[in-house]
């Protein structure tokens, strides 16, 4: 937040947010900044806080700000109430649709609503979900999706968010196992800026006698596509 681009761009969020908000239902300072970052990065970003920090109280204020509906959210059963919920609270009269269950339909291409689903339904509805021209995708606990297209969870993924021009990813755990899995979340995010020629830098960071220049020169591109507090 110190760079001037950053701080130009916690500026207009805080007008903007001024504009739709009530003072009662102001976001914490944190959370500015980070819809701040997505805006500033161009809205395909990962967004990497530790867990009950309110990730998705920026996806929705992003939603919010940029009036981008429809809107698609895939997270965990287990959550999806929580979504609902926090929906209505930062975006009160916009309908959250649950599409909880497999013989629910989709809505049409259009709607102005933010459709909720979860990772194991993608399967039956990706398809549907990409013909609805989604504006924003917001992916929640991404790291569900790991292993990109070659796995059936992320192939049907990559359908709903190639149809989207903008894609929030959340998760707290962007390392699960190996630095390789980080690479594999920037890819599902952005095909072609992490191709799989990169994927040697991050296996370096496994080792360790790991170039020190090499963790550097990645850190600072993995900056624009990613923040973590």
């Amino acid at each position: 937040a110190r760079h001037p681009k950053a701080q130009e761009a916690i500026v207009r969020t805080t007008k903007a947010l001024r504009r739709h908000l009530h003072a009662s239902r102001w976001p914490k300072p944190f959370q500015v900044i980070g819809v701040a970052y997505c805006a500033l990065a161009g809205d395909r970003v990962l967004i990497a806080d530790p867990m009950g920090v309110g990730k998705s109280a920026v996806a929705l204020l992003r939603i919010l700000l940029g009036r981008y509906l429809p809107a698609v959210v895939v997270a965990p059963a287990n959550v999806l109430l929580n979504w609902k919920d926090e929906a209505g609270y930062w975006r009160p009269g916009v309908e959250a649709y649950r599409l909880d269950r497999v013989d629910r339909e989709v809505p049409p291409q259009g709607w102005p609503g933010i459709v909720l689903t979860t990772w194991d339904l993608l399967r039956w509805h990706s398809g549907l979900l990409a013909a609805m021209q989604p504006r924003i995708v917001i992916a929640d606990e991404c790291h569900y999706a790991l292993g990109g297209d070659s796995t059936l969870r992320g192939r049907h993924f990559m359908v709903v968010a190639s149809a989207s021009p903008r894609l929030l990813m959340l998760s707290g755990t962007p390392l699960v196992n190996k630095p390789k899995d980080l690479w594999r979340l920037l890819h599902l995010l952005d095909p072609a800026a992490w191709p799989s020629v990169t994927i040697p830098a991050f296996k370096e960071l496994g080792r360790d006698d790991f170039d020190r220049g090499v963790q550097t020169r990645l850190t600072r591109r993995v900056r624009t596509y990613m923040i973590r507090r």
